[in-house]
């Protein structure tokens, strides 16, 4: 197996959208939050990740994913 490493990020985000529910928030900032981890095999590095946007209008933009790289 190759090298491994976890890590962690925080920062703030700004968002803007159109809302269809009166009153409802269309821009703001929120905090966000996640964490992950990289493999990295001869040149393929692989690398789950998962960011949590916390405002509770946002709560359905919570993403979790996997990509490869190959740098050349």
């Amino acid at each position: 197996m190759g090298a491994f490493s976890v890590y962690a990020k925080s920062g703030i985000t700004e968002w803007r959208g159109d809302s269809e529910v009166e009153g409802a928030d269309e821009s703001g900032t929120a905090m966000l939050q996640g964490f992950g981890a990289t493999v990295t095999i001869n040149r393929l590095v692989s690398r789950l990740e998962y960011e949590r946007i916390d405002a509770p209008s946002l709560e359905h933009l919570n993403i979790l994913s996997a990509s490869l790289h190959l740098p050349f």
